[in-house]
């Protein structure tokens, strides 16, 4: 298992020992003037006690032995669930709003798990809810209608759960491609560098320049002496890409602000456009086809510039940049994503600390 799921559960835990302190604080300072605890004070003191003692027992387990990584997780949610409902009942049930922490738990687990796990998960919070409503329910005589609250809120849980997941898992698989992209990226800019772009000076022999022959040894040069200057561009272009993939590679992630991305995209497809129109690499000038003196002038000055290669070459270094650039686009989109669903996640938090104040 990766170190960074690691550190991801233990900041979780931090978490969990956080909230765990909270209540137990609330119950003991405050006591029954909040809303938590409204049932049975003494049930909620323990079951705080309860929760800060485990959660402190999960980070020296954290520290100490890293093996078993689904197992561990599965006993940090299990754990979540289990004392979230005794809170709930000892707070007078589903209106209380702890439920909502169960949203924040299996977060927190999809970002780190599998899908199946997640779905596990998910049912078992799910499960949990419906049957603390339940005793209400055949207890203390509570409507049937009162299983809304509850409903919902298992949906709620099945729907976190679900989109948290996918989002991590885009997140990972998009760092994998792109350290794989950013090695063979790298790879390929060394071998771009080593392509010979300079040619030696030769001379062309022929009967007679007519004026078809002086425009195709016009056009040809000046295709040659354009090529110069748009390599000069693109290996500066390369050199950006270069070193934003250099930074990728170290940190692991593409930038946040996707602005200047967008900048740089724009500026790798103009300049391929540019070349494409400026330089005809692709067509034949019209008077090759009507003198044949001209076409062999045409073909033996494109052979001796080696424009062909050359324009391959360059060609190349502009999709390899744009596809590049494209690429970490995607990643900082993906990335930006997944901190706003950890901003979501930190509203409700906030909430929920706002709804015990209150």
């Amino acid at each position: 298992m990766a170190d960074s799921f690691w550190v991801s559960l233990r900041y979780f835990n931090f978490y969990r020992i956080a909230v765990a302190a909270v209540f137990l604080v609330l119950a003991l300072v405050y006591g029954d003037t909040v809303s938590l605890g409204s049932h049975d004070p003494l049930v909620f003191t323990y079951a705080s006690v309860v929760y800060l003692g485990i959660a402190v027992a999960f980070h020296v387990m954290l520290r100490k032995r890293r093996a078993y990584f689904n197992v561990q997780l599965t006993a940090h949610l299990i754990t979540d669930i289990i004392v979230v409902v005794v809170l709930m009942y000892a707070s007078s049930g589903i209106r209380s709003g702890l439920g909502v922490m169960l949203l924040i738990s299996l977060a927190g687990a999809a970002l780190v798990s599998r899908g199946k796990l997640t779905l596990f998960y998910a049912a078992l919070a799910s499960i949990a809810v419906l049957l603390e409503q339940s005793y209400w329910v055949l207890v203390h005589d509570f409507s049937t209608a009162s299983y809304l609250q509850p409903g919902m809120l298992s949906i709620g849980y099945f729907a976190t759960a679900l989109i948290t997941n996918g989002l991590a898992r885009r997140l990972i698989l998009n760092e994998r491609l792109a350290r794989q992209r950013g090695a063979d990226l790298a790879d390929q800019l060394r071998i771009n560098r080593l392509v010979i772009r300079d040619v030696q000076d030769g001379v062309l022999v022929v009967d007679r320049l007519s004026f078809e022959g002086a425009s195709v040894v016009a056009m040809t040069v000046a295709q040659s002496a354009a090529m110069d200057y748009y390599d000069r561009i693109v290996d500066e272009m390369f050199s950006r890409t270069d070193r934003l993939v250099e930074r990728m590679e170290k940190a692991g992630r593409a930038p946040f602000a996707t602005r200047p991305l967008h900048r740089f995209i724009g500026t790798a497809i103009g300049t391929r456009n540019e070349v494409l129109s400026i330089l005809h690499m692709l067509d034949k000038p019209d008077a090759v086809w009507e003198d044949a003196t001209a076409d062999r002038i045409y073909h033996e000055l494109r052979a001796e510039f080696d424009l062909s290669d050359r324009y391959s070459a360059l060609e190349l270094k502009l999709r390899s940049v744009q596809e590049a650039l494209e690429l970490v686009l995607d990643m900082a989109r993906d990335y930006r994503l997944v901190l706003l669903e950890a901003t979501i996640v930190l509203l409700i938090a906030i909430e929920i600390v706002l709804s015990f104040v209150r």
